[in-house]
């Protein structure tokens, strides 16, 4: 029990260890002359804010959140009495040799599995404790369910408003030690919990595991079939929490053991009445105005275009901002009043051809080329052929649009090169699906503010706040309603030209580069090569959609405000 004076001291000096008796991980003061327990319950409010809040069922949004079996309840991270730790895979040093097994942790050694025709298997060195967290799980990012199916290592990951994507493992040189643990044939064996949490799958310790035994996770009866495993015909009884169904609803959910499953716990699952749920407040979908995130707004001259840009700050190399398609410049907003508190910088932000406010004499050529030169054009008739540092950085077709940009180049004074959320492998894949999610959004709204809230609603911005500012530049009014601005099946022609080839001048490019994804380990091959050699820093951002800069804006900011800082083109505040 910890006493009063423990109680004040602030979580920075809390440590996660293994309680050697019990065989779980624990969070402890790390104070060595006083080494007694501090109980998460008798901390403040306000120390525990970093292990998550706790979410009613009926609020879950997506995979952004962790459930408890032992406690029965969801958390925004880990649970406070529970705490989960993460293990992380060892550095691939040899580049001629499989880099999954170089990912293997030390107390880890891979061996041939005591399942028949099951090939290898990874064992405990040691005795493992629960509460470990290992991941994740990486590989090639595929579309083609066909083609996942065809080994047995792939996970499917669906995600809101998105086709469902599949993680293959199959090739180790492209995958991590995870893809050796085979699947458990009935429950007393499983001693690993597979999950999805922000795109990703992870697995969990869920019972202790002892020097020698057979790391086996449990990946469902129809997965566990397909890989020619599951001969025995008793099959496990699933009792299935949330988290679990969150993981795989084609291939099947790993049990959970009955016996760990309270009947308070049972209960807090079902959804409580409707007069039971309190009330929220309604919320604002007003929409907002520009003048609140940017200083000015110009319309640019290119010719006989007419282009609308905002800019924010007077001093500093420019971070020159490019949306994707069907957004605008203000999808920068909340991302520019987050960057503009951390570094010094110019922001530019156009609305690109038929977009936004933006007017062309030809709204519907959306060529590379045609963009390309709109940009450039852009650029220059602001700074008027100055040398003026030049951090580039796209989004979506704004981020292929960023690469063609700058391996031109035709801006003097590139510094750097962001792309946010696009990778070639990926965006062909995923181009025959386009048409089908284009035909799945509305047609028009009622009003700007049915628009704002249909966005936050499908999860097409999870920010409400960037929802108000960007979604209104998406539409225009149209007789009593409002409709998209932009056609985007007409941009259908032009898919290939923005993305073909993307990887391989992404890596040619002689500027600094980061590659900004969400969620999902998604390099295709030529990445992942590339991050290898270490020719471009890859971040993922958790609990975000492919807007990233509107999901996330701080986190964005801080990523590339680092980024810039790192490479010292840009002064920290």
């Amino acid at each position: 029990m910890a006493t009063e004076e423990e109680d004040q001291s602030p979580t920075s000096e809390m440590c996660l260890v293994v309680d050697g008796v019990e065989r779980c991980v624990k969070l402890v003061n790390s104070d060595y002359d006083n080494p007694k327990y501090c109980l998460l319950q008798k901390l403040t409010e306000k120390q525990l804010s970093t292990f998550g809040v706790t979410l009613p069922k009926w609020e879950l949004d997506d995979d952004d959140y962790i459930h408890c079996d032992l406690c029965g309840e969801y958390y925004k991270g880990s649970c406070r009495l529970h705490p989960l730790f993460m293990v992380s895979d060892r550095e691939v040093r040899e580049e001629n040799k499989p880099r999954a097994e170089q990912t293997l942790p030390a107390f880890f050694e891979i061996k041939t599995s005591k399942i028949p025709r099951a090939g290898f298997g990874v064992f405990a060195k040691m005795d493992i404790p629960t509460g470990l967290v290992f991941g994740p799980y990486q590989g090639v990012l595929l579309s083609d369910a066909k083609k996942a199916d065809q080994h047995g290592y792939a996970w499917e990951i669906r995600m809101r408003g998105a086709p469902p994507q599949y993680i293959d493992g199959s090739d180790p040189n492209y995958s991590n030690w995870m893809r050796y643990i085979n699947s458990s044939r009935y429950e007393n064996e499983q001693n690993l919990i597979a999950f999805q949490y922000n795109g990703s799958v992870y697995y969990r310790v869920f019972r202790p595991i002892s020097e020698g035994v057979e790391l086996l996770v449990w990946y469902g009866n129809n997965y566990g079939e397909s890989l020619g495993v599951l001969t025995i015909s008793q099959r496990p009884k699933k009792v299935m929490s949330a988290l679990e169904r969150t993981i795989f609803s084609k291939k099947g959910l790993p049990p959970i053991n009955e016996d760990s499953l309270s009947e308070s716990s049972l209960q807090r699952n079902d959804r409580p009445p409707e007069h039971s749920v309190p009330r929220r407040p309604k919320k604002d979908l007003s929409p907002l105005q520009w003048d609140m995130f940017f200083d000015k707004k110009l319309f640019v001259d290119v010719g006989e275009d007419k282009f609308c840009v905002y800019m924010k700050g007077d001093t500093g190399p420019v971070f020159y901002l490019l949306h994707g398609g069907g957004y605008s410049g203000l999808t920068w907003a909340c991302f520019t009043e987050k960057l503009i508190d951390q570094v010094e910088c110019r922001v530019v932000a156009p609305d690109l051809r038929g977009h936004g406010e933006t007017v062309t004499v030809d709204e519907e050529d959306f060529s590379k080329e045609r963009q390309v030169e709109d940009i450039i054009g852009i650029h220059k008739a602001i700074f008027q052929g100055q040398s003026t540092p030049t951090f580039v950085i796209g989004h979506s077709m704004g981020g292929a649009l960023a690469v063609h940009v700058v391996c031109s180049e035709r801006i003097d004074s590139v510094v750097g090169l962001g792309v946010i959320d696009v990778v070639e492998g990926t965006a062909m894949e995923s181009l025959s699906a386009m048409t089908m999610v284009l035909n799945n959004r509305p047609h028009s709204f009622a009003s700007v503010e049915a628009a704002i809230e249909w966005c936050v609603k499908t999860g097409t911005a999870r920010n409400l706040r960037a929802a108000r500012i960007s979604m209104p530049s998406q539409i225009t009014k149209s007789g009593d309603s409002y409709i998209w601005r932009i056609n985007l099946h007409r941009t259908q022609p032009y898919w290939v030209g923005w993305f073909q080839g993307l990887s391989k001048l992404f890596l040619s490019c002689s500027a600094p580069k980061i590659l900004v994804l969400a969620g999902v380990d998604r390099l295709d091959t030529d990445l992942m090569v590339g991050q290898m050699q270490g020719k471009f820093q890859n971040t993922i951002l958790p609990k975000v959609g492919h807007a990233v800069q509107e999901d996330s804006p701080d986190k964005l900011a801080d990523t590339l405000a680092r980024f810039a800082v790192r490479f010292r083109f840009c002064a920290a505040k």
